[in-house]
């Protein structure tokens, strides 16, 4: 009987220090998961490409969800642990608290140290071979310990324990604040001295990422996509009819950049890096004093493709935050689009324009004597659409459903041969529509961009271009996305110019964006050199009206616009006039279509077999821009090894495992 009751002693014991001990374990998890959190999120940022415009609070977002998680593993293991007391004397025994902060940071460290090592290290080894499966085991052996020291710390200090656990996730955070291991990617350089008759000028070159010409208001659109966007183009000039000269972000850019064609430049493919022999816009500027910077939301223009060249500050927001590239992010990832639990909505704060447009704008430093060149570039009208519900323009189309059903393999054959099957009813009037809500969305931002570049004086004397890097098609040619034909819904895009001497009006001319380069470079008074692919657009941006128009027209006659995709299905498109041709190789026979752009704009009818000697000269002056491209090939062009991190995020744009 004596033996009973110190038994049972005991246990009301053990229980009453369970209960003070299951509150110090609770706190214990709680700090255990903040301290976790931060690790990784330090690691991460100062171990891998990711670059983030706000490390700290992206950090805590993540830390914050591993606090909860430990906590909620401590807080069930306790009544277990009381369920388990009352069989088993030794379990009575134990200290509730310690075995509950046993338990909750054995899992966390297990779940977290498990993804990073299976996603990292052993990404392409099956779990159960025995490889892996010894990782697994010495991953459980290596959690159970570290949380064995925890607990044993809890058990035997509870309040030194805290305290070194929330020292540790202080510094975890301290460090990340400080700026060592995060923040904006930056290539710091000197500035060189001003070359002689240069006009101190800034130049702000404004690109939102696929987006269509036709779509906005200034364009013909009907839908109230575009007030911002309208109202500067009615201060400036705009171009009707402006080319890019590739269908895809890396191609495309890389021509503005250079002003030269893509087999030129060599930088088409989701691999391929910007060669070290470009000369770029940014790096001319600079060697004449100019101060650069460069602020981007797409991975295809980064540092990691070379696009950093000549910017003394580039900034890179993926298009995920932090919290995509932790393990809490994957298992969220897999929760949600594999196993379906829970549901992805829009999320007004998490918008990539609303955070360009604050790094813009916190960068931006005060309107000084040195000329500066800003180049910002917006990625929000990009797929996958999540634009703010009070964005859309009608009824609000279901935006999971438009995504799921409007998933398509990318690099399919051109167009006839690579049509979709037929849709289902609504999904392409609503992935249009989320797509224009995007550009409303992206417009507002651009306007807020803008107005606040006014207030400060920084566009003052200086020059705004507004433009896209390509477009977007929505079944115009039975087909879905971009990169994949030569078609004007992909081509064509906006080109405003607003600035000092630039008479207002419209040009219909077509152009190209390789013009830019040497525009920008001859209008700030620097020599923009030979051996470049684009002209000067400067008599038609500074002529007045009817000197302007016969200028267009003879230039009309005269100008070509070349375009063409290097990767995947190779094809090219020259433009003269109205006139149009289109040219690719499949199954062995090359087939060319041929459009009149001013009586077809939609190119629906294929004019070659009714105007042959026009396909052949049509095709002759196509062969020599290829011909001229090639023999422009740049040194040094080079495919680069991506990391994890930009590859995830460029899986998650649709380049990875395709074309852009």
């Amino acid at each position: 009987m004596a033996q009973e009751q110190q038994v049972n002693g005991g246990r009301a014991r053990a229980g009453g220090a369970g209960a003070g001990g299951g509150a110090a374990a609770l706190v214990a998890a709680a700090l255990g998961g903040l301290l976790v959190g931060g690790i990784e999120c330090a690691w991460l940022l100062r171990a891998s490409e990711v670059v983030v415009a706000t490390p700290v609070a992206d950090a805590w977002s993540v830390a914050w969800r591993y606090a909860v998680a430990a906590a909620a593993v401590a807080l069930a293991a306790l009544p277990l642990l009381v369920l388990a007391g009352r069989a088993s004397p030794r379990v009575a025994a134990a200290p509730r608290g310690a075995v509950a902060l046993l338990a909750a940071w054995s899992a966390l460290l297990f779940v977290v140290a498990g993804d990073w090592v299976h996603e990292r290290l052993l990404a392409n080894v099956p779990f159960f071979a025995l490889r892996s499966l010894l990782a697994t085991a010495a991953l459980a052996l290596g959690a159970l310990l570290t949380g064995g020291v925890a607990a044993a710390g809890l058990a035997r200090a509870p309040r030194a324990t805290l305290a070194v656990l929330g020292l540790l996730g202080g510094a975890a955070f301290g460090a990340i604040a400080a700026g060592s291991v995060g923040g904006g990617a930056a290539r710091p350089t000197a500035a060189l001295p001003l070359a002689a008759g240069a006009t101190p000028r800034h130049v702000v070159l404004l690109v939102i990422d696929t987006l269509r010409a036709d779509r906005l208001g200034c364009y013909g659109y009907p839908r109230a996509t575009s007030p911002e966007l309208d109202a500067l183009a009615a201060k400036g000039v705009l171009f009707e009819h402006a080319l890019a000269q590739a269908p895809m972000t890396r191609g495309s850019v890389a021509s503005l950049f250079t002003s030269l064609y893509p087999d030129a430049h060599a930088t088409n493919d989701v691999l391929d890096r910007l060669p070290d022999a470009a000369d770029t816009l940014a790096e001319r500027l600079q060697r004449s004093g100019w101060r650069t910077a460069c602020f981007s939301t797409n991975e295809n223009v980064s540092p990691v493709f070379g696009f950093d060249q000549g910017f003394e500050q580039f900034w890179l927001h993926r298009l995920s935050r932090l919290e995509r590239f932790t393990a809490w992010g994957r298992l969220s990832h897999f929760a949600t689009e594999t196993l379906g639990f829970g549901r992805v909505a829009a999320d007004l704060d998490d918008s990539d324009a609303r955070h360009l447009t604050d790094a813009v704008l916190s960068w931006l430093p005060p309107p000084t004597a040195a000329p500066q060149f800003l180049y910002v570039q917006y990625i929000d009208p990009h797929s996958p659409y999540a634009p703010p519900e009070d964005l859309l323009n009608e009824v609000s189309p279901d935006a999971e459903r438009m995504a799921t059903r409007g998933r398509f393999p990318h690099n399919c054959p051109p167009h006839p041969f690579g049509r979709w099957p037929e849709q289902e009813e609504g999904i392409a009037e609503g992935i249009a529509q989320l797509y224009d809500a995007e550009i409303r969305w992206c417009d507002r931002e651009v306007g807020r961009l803008v107005r606040e570049l006014e207030a400060r004086g920084y566009l003052r004397d200086s020059w705004l271009v507004i433009t896209a890097d390509h477009g977007e098609e929505f079944f115009d040619h039975a087909q879905l996305g971009h990169g994949h034909s030569m078609y004007d819904e992909l081509l064509r895009v906006p080109l405003i110019v607003l600035g000092p001497g630039v008479v207002p009006g419209r040009v219909a001319t077509p152009v190209q964006l390789v013009d830019l380069l040497p525009t920008l470079l001859a209008g700030v008074g620097i020599e923009p050199g030979d051996g470049l692919h684009g002209r000067d657009l400067r008599e038609l941006l500074f002529a007045e009206g009817a000197e302007r128009a016969a200028f267009a027209a003879g230039e009309g006659r005269e100008r070509v616009a070349f375009a063409q995709r290097s990767n995947g299905h190779p094809m090219a498109m020259v433009r003269v006039g109205s006139e149009k041709l289109i040219e690719f190789d499949h199954d062995d026979a090359t087939h060319r279509y041929l459009y009149d752009l001013a009586a077809d704009p939609r190119e629906q009818l294929d004019l070659a077999a009714e105007r042959p000697e026009r396909v052949e000269a049509l095709a002759r002056l196509l062969a020599q821009r290829r011909a001229a491209a090639r023999a422009a090939r740049l040194d040094g062009s080079e495919q680069v090894e991506l990391g994890d991190d930009s590859r995830n995020v460029l899986k998650a744009l649709g380049y990875v495992d395709g074309d852009e």
